[in-house]
């Protein structure tokens, strides 16, 4: 019964918690960057979009544009990177 019931951790975890505390850091900030770059191709879809209905770039019909590639999409890629962006 020589072993305490409550230990506190010593200086030799420090350095591994240390590592492990990098690693998810950098993976945090990999899933961040990641959320940035989908949010900004939703927000590339809407700028597009915009263009479309302008009439300074017609790639299909107004109701195959809409239906396809128009702001469903747009927000559905926006929505995708802002989950992305909030979970941990």
């Amino acid at each position: 019964m020589d072993k305490p019931i409550l230990s506190t951790p010593g200086r030799s975890d420090r350095p591994e918690r240390a590592i492990n505390l990098n690693k998810e850091w950098r993976r945090h900030q990999l899933k961040r960057s990641l959320a940035i770059v989908v949010m900004g191709l939703g927000v590339v879809v809407a700028v597009g979009h915009v263009f479309e209905h302008s009439g300074a770039l017609r790639l299909m019909s107004n109701g195959a544009e809409d239906l396809f590639i128009g702001w469903p999409a747009a927000g559905g890629i926006f929505v995708i990177g802002a989950i992305l962006y909030g979970r941990d």
